[in-house]
């Protein structure tokens, strides 16, 4: 069976640069099987026509990238008009597909997101596969000072090192905001009470660690003194954001007059 990369875009510039990148790709044998279909096409108008569709096949994987914050700005209801392109895309995408939205790790693109994700939600148009371990509305957005991304560390190939030094610009790590969406229902892991996502860093504070976690039951903060460092709980001085982690029990303790 045939396989297809469909690259759309507004720009003929960017699709042509796409297209040169994949030929240089393909001529390494890395993707001889897979033909590049590139779709000129302006998302903020976009029709159930145009839909790229290939030989009347739906999709396996739609990456949206950096893009859904940039879309509908002027816009009377920006959320309204993301959720129904969101809406139109999961209905482009094979029952057992994925429909990942990566976003800027912005305090403001990404409460968008998570506003994206209610809504889809309450619609019952998909579940969460990653990152959020529930389909409850989101804890982050509860305060105005919230919201969740994520972090990785990575090398920086010697071409974006090169422009950093320029610049003066140290990027050491790659920050932001995700959601992978599915219709079959499939989770990264069993939904459950006592599992949670780390949604912080890990804080090493005087006489402690502490981090924010998030689940079903909303997003505390956990700490561990390290007087109490012992070898049931030494796993929590490897937490990380991002990291899926156990709790058997969440001890509750007054801490200044709140509870913690």
């Amino acid at each position: 069976m045939p396989l297809y990369l469909v690259a759309a875009d507004r720009s003929a510039h960017a699709l042509e640069d796409c297209t040169r990148i994949w030929a240089a790709y393909t001529g390494a044998d890395q993707a001889r099987n897979v033909t590049l279909v590139p779709v000129r096409v302006d998302l903020e108008r976009f029709h159930p026509a145009e839909d790229p569709k290939v030989g009347g096949r739906s999709y396996d994987l739609i990456i949206l990238a950096n893009t859904l914050n940039e879309l509908f700005t002027r816009s009377r209801d920006p959320l309204k008009r993301r959720v129904e392109l969101v809406r139109h895309l999961l209905g482009l995408l094979d029952q057992h597909g994925t429909l990942m939205i990566i976003e800027p790790a912005l305090r403001e693109t990404s409460r968008q997101l998570h506003l994206v994700r209610n809504q889809l939600l309450e619609d019952k148009l998909c579940t969460v596969y990653s990152p959020c371990l529930h389909e409850q509305p989101c804890p982050a957005l509860l305060k105005e000072t919230d919201w969740c991304h994520e972090e990785r560390s990575w090398v920086p190939p010697p071409l974006v090192t090169a422009i950093d030094r320029e610049v003066e610009v140290i990027k050491d790590a790659l920050k932001f905001s995700y959601l992978l969406l599915r219709k079959d229902g499939r989770t990264i892991v069993p939904r459950n009470s006592d599992v949670y996502r780390v949604v912080s860093e890990l804080r090493t504070m005087k006489g402690e660690k502490r981090a924010w976690l998030c689940n079903e039951t909303g997003r505390p903060e956990v700490g561990r003194l390290d007087r109490e460092q012992s070898g049931t709980n030494e796993s929590f001085d490897h937490w990380h954001r991002g990291a899926i982690v156990r709790i058997d029990e969440i001890v509750r303790k007054e801490r200044k007059g709140r509870e913690s």
